[in-house]
């Protein structure tokens, strides 16, 4: 391979290396945004400065596994979160389509696995994709701005808005404003499957 090759195809991984940094950022940027977090906050978190921080946000610094371990268990998402697996089919499948094997888990703890549906969570609509397993629940009732509401693929989920209590069959939806505190569980013998849009706020609850 000759010289002026070989710096060609360096060049080439070092931008695809920036595009990469620069998507972690943008990543890490919203996720932190979406769990209502500020820099100072994620700095003391992770024991990052905010400076460094603000630069990987920005895709301005390069960052290692042990930055991501940090980070992830501080944002409470799988470390996989900042690595899809596979690759779009098509370009223009960036910020608009979700392919399956592409989709990333949000959340994998207490019998309870989220995955993110929507592109990012940037925007004022989110998408879930939730698996409750049997005993699983959300935790203690709480409220945050926006509404959301889902679809039961199957499974039998009880929701709390309120104080009303409600079971929700397979092929049941449900909806209601996020202001108002709101809690659910699996208490039936079967995983739960739901599909979740959710409105403002940090995401899905």
């Amino acid at each position: 391979m000759s010289t002026r090759a070989s710096k060609a195809k360096a060049k080439d991984k070092d931008s695809a290396s920036d595009e990469t940094f620069v998507w972690i950022g943008g990543q890490i940027r919203s996720l932190r945004k979406a769990r209502n977090l500020s820099l100072d906050e994620l700095s003391r978190a992770t024991g990052f400065s905010i400076g460094y921080l603000s630069q990987m946000e920005r895709g301005l610094a390069k960052t290692s596994i042990g930055f991501l371990k940090k980070v992830s268990l501080a944002l409470d998402v799988p470390l996989g979160w900042f690595f899809p697996s596979g690759q779009p089919s098509d370009p223009t499948d960036r910020g608009v389509v979700v392919r399956a094997a592409r989709r990333r888990q949000l959340t994998s703890n207490a019998g309870v696995s989220d995955f993110l549906l929507s592109a990012n969570l940037d925007g004022q609509l989110k998408l879930f994709y939730s698996v409750l397993e049997p005993g699983a629940r959300s935790g203690d009732a709480y409220a945050h701005q926006g509404e959301e509401g889902g679809y039961v693929v199957s499974g039998s989920l009880d929701l709390w808005v309120g104080d009303d209590h409600f079971v929700v069959n397979a092929g049941d939806s449900f909806s209601y404003p996020s202001t108002t505190p709101h809690r659910h569980a699996n208490h039936g013998r079967d995983a739960v499957v739901i599909i979740w849009a959710v409105s403002g706020g940090p995401g899905k609850g």
